[in-house]
C-alpha cells in the first residue's frame, strides 16, 4: 500500500493545497518530507504567506500561482499606501436618511439598515456590480420594506448565508411582553427557506427602557436582552438555532449584568463586558442535562476607575470579509481572528469641573483564547476546574492598545479583519489602524503630506486624568495610514472604502456616498 509520504511532489502539492490553512501549518511541522514539499512549492509558499497575514485562501478555479500572488501583493500594497482611485468607481446622489438607520458593508454590498419609526427594513446596493465598468457608475439600490406591522429594534446580518435576523417587541397585555425574532432572506426580505419563520422569546416581567443585541455565529443566533433602570436590571441571554427551531435561555453561573457588547471569538466561545466590576468575561457555551449554559472561563479586569466614575462600553460590529462571488480578491480574513474594538465613555461629575473622556481600545481574539487556554492547561495539570480573574496589570498592558482620539466625528468606526477605520478631529482625518504585527514591520514612507504610514511598535500611555486611578499603558503593535480632509465618515470592506457625507442642515436629513476601490481603478479594470 502506497503511503502519503511516498507520493511525488506533483501529487502532494494539490493534496496539501486543498487543506485549510491551519491544516497546511500542521503538515509543515509534521515531518521533514512535508516541510520540504511546502518550501519548494511556489503555490504552497504563497498560501502559507496568507496565513502569516491572517487571510484564508479562496482561490477560484483556474487562477494561476502567479496571478494569485499578484493579487495578494497588489492588495497588500494598496492597503499600505491607501491610494484608492482619484475618482469613485460608483456613487449615489443625495438620499434621505431615516432616523435610526445604519450603513454597513458586507460581502461586497453596501447596506442601509433601518431600525426606526420612519422605515422598517433595509436597502442595499451591490458594489461588485461596478467591476470592469469604465467611468463612474451610480449605485442601484434595492429596497426591502417590512411594512408597518414590524418595528425593528435590533438586527444581525450575514450576507454569506443570505439571512437577516430582526428583533421586535410584542405586547400581550398590560404587563406581559414577548421578544419576536424573525429570520428573513437578505436579498428579498421573504421568510428564509432554511430557517424557522420566527421565534417568540418570553420577556415577561421586564419593565423600563430596553437594549437588544443580536449576534450570528454559524446557524445560531445569540440574543442579549437588557431591560430596566439603574436601580433594577433584568437581563437574559438566549441561544436560538434557526434550523431546528429551538430557543434556549442560557443559564449563567452569576447574576452579573453586561454592557451590549457581546462578541464571538470562536464557534462556542464569546466575550461579554461586565458592568459591576468593569471587566471582560470570556464564556463558553456548554451542554448540560438542563440545556445549554454559559460557563465563565476567565475574567479580564479593565483599568481601575476612580470612585464615582460612570462608564459606558460598546463594541463595534465586525464585518466578515468579501465572499468570492463579490470580490476580485482570492481570499478573506478569518472571521474569528478579526480585531475586537470597544468604545469607552467615562464621566466623572465630582467637583467644579466634570470630566468626560471618550476612548477606543483594541485586543486580538487569539490573545484572549491563548490566555484562556493557558489557564485551562494549568487547571488540567492540577486537576481543578474554576474560572480565573486576571487583574489589569497581569494581562492588559502588553496585549491591548488604548487610543484617545482628538475628536471622533459621530463616534463611528468601521472594522474589517485586523483593520479599524474612523474619521478623527477637526481636520476630518481618516485613520486606518492595522493590527497585523507582520505588516507593521513593513513600513512604507509617504512623502506626500496627504497620506502617511506609521508603525507603532512601542508602548503608549493614556493620562489617568480624574477618571482613572493611574495612567493606562498599552503596547499592542499596529501600523497606521490614512488621509486628510476626508469628511463625513467611512465604512470599509476588504476591497472597498465608502465615504459617507451627510447634510444635516434642514430637513429631511440627506447623505451621499462615494465607493472607492482600495486596490485602484486600473487594477479593477484589468481583472
Amino acid at each position: 500500500m502506497t503511503s502519503l509520504l511516498s507520493l511525488p511532489d506533483e501529487l502532494l502539492v494539490p493534496i496539501i493545497a486543498s487543506l485549510p490553512l491551519r491544516g497546511i501549518a500542521v503538515c509543515y511541522f509534521t515531518c521533514q518530507r512535508l516541510r520540504d514539499v511546502i518550501k519548494r512549492s511556489q503555490l504552497l509558499r504563497a498560501i502559507t504567506h496568507t496565513l502569516q497575514t491572517y487571510m484564508e485562501d479562496l482561490s477560484p478555479d483556474g487562477l494561476s500561482t502567479a496571478g494569485y500572488r499578484a493579487r495578494v501583493e497588489a492588495w497588500e500594497k494598496a492597503w499600505i499606501t491607501l491610494t484608492p482611485g482619484s475618482q469613485p468607481v460608483a456613487k449615489s446622489g443625495d438620499r434621505v436618511r431615516p432616523f435610526g438607520s445604519t450603513l454597513v458593508t458586507q460581502g461586497g454590498y453596501l447596506v442601509e439598515m433601518h431600525s426606526g419609526l420612519e422605515r422598517r427594513g433595509w436597502c442595499y446596493a451591490d458594489m461588485s456590480a461596478t467591476l470592469g465598468k469604465p467611468g463612474v457608475t451610480h449605485l442601484e439600490w434595492t429596497n426591502i420594506d417590512l411594512g408597518r406591522e414590524m418595528f425593528v429594534t435590533a438586527w444581525a446580518l450575514d450576507v454569506h448565508q443570505d439571512i437577516v435576523a430582526v428583533a421586535s417587541t410584542q405586547y400581550d397585555g398590560a404587563s406581559s411582553s414577548r421578544l419576536r425574532i424573525g429570520f428573513l432572506q437578505f436579498t428579498t426580505g421573504a421568510a428564509h427557506e432554511s430557517a424557522i419563520p420566527e421565534v417568540l422569546l418570553d420577556s415577561e416581567g421586564s419593565d423600563g427602557p430596553y437594549e437588544i443585541q443580536l449576534e450570528i455565529v454559524g446557524n445560531r443566533l445569540v440574543v442579549l436582552f437588557t431591560c430596566g433602570t439603574i436601580f433594577k436590571r433584568y437581563q437574559r441571554i438566549w441561544l436560538v438555532d434557526w434550523h431546528q427551531g429551538r430557543a434556549d435561555c442560557l443559564r449563567r453561573e452569576t447574576g452579573e449584568t453586561y454592557f451590549p457588547a457581546l462578541t464571538f471569538i470562536s464557534n462556542n466561545m464569546l466575550v461579554l463586558a461586565r458592568k459591576r466590576d468593569w471587566a471582560l468575561e470570556v464564556c463558553k457555551i456548554r451542554k448540560s442535562k438542563d440545556g445549554p449554559a454559559l460557563q465563565t472561563l476567565c475574567i479580564f479586569k479593565l483599568p481601575t476607575l476612580s470612585p464615582g466614575t460612570l462608564a459606558r462600553l460598546r463594541t463595534f460590529r465586525r464585518q466578515p470579509s468579501s465572499k468570492p462571488s463579490c470580490s476580485v480578491l482570492p481570499f478573506r480574513s478569518a472571521p474569528f481572528d478579526a480585531v475586537l474594538s470597544y468604545s469607552v465613555t467615562l464621566h466623572l461629575n465630582k467637583g467644579t469641573e466634570p470630566e468626560h473622556r471618550a476612548l477606543f481600545f483594541y485586543v486580538l481574539p487569539r490573545t484572549l483564547r491563548m490566555l484562556v487556554n493557558k489557564r485551562y492547561t494549568a487547571d488540567q495539570a492540577s486537576h481543578t476546574s474554576q474560572s480565573h480573574t486576571l487583574q489589569w496589570g497581569d494581562w492588559g498592558p502588553p496585549v491591548t492598545r488604548w487610543i484617545e482620539p482628538a475628536g471622533v466625528l459621530h463616534f463611528r468606526q468601521a472594522l474589517v479583519g485586523l483593520r479599524a477605520a474612523f474619521v478623527d478631529g477637526p481636520a476630518a482625518r481618516l485613520r486606518v489602524l492595522d493590527f497585523s504585527d507582520v505588516r507593521a514591520r513593513h513600513v512604507i514612507q509617504n512623502p506626500d503630506g496627504t497620506r502617511w504610514r506609521l508603525a507603532i511598535l512601542g508602548p503608549g500611555t493614556i493620562d489617568h486624568g480624574r477618571v482613572f486611578l493611574e495612567d493606562v499603558l498599552s503596547s499592542l503593535p499596529y501600523s497606521e495610514t490614512g488621509a486628510d480632509r476626508v469628511g463625513g465618515h467611512v465604512v470599509i470592506d476588504d476591497a472597498w472604502l465608502v465615504k459617507v457625507r451627510g447634510n444635516e442642515v434642514g430637513l429631511p436629513i440627506t447623505y451621499s456616498v462615494g465607493v472607492y476601490s482600495i486596490i485602484g481603478d486600473e487594477y479593477l479594470r484589468d481583472v
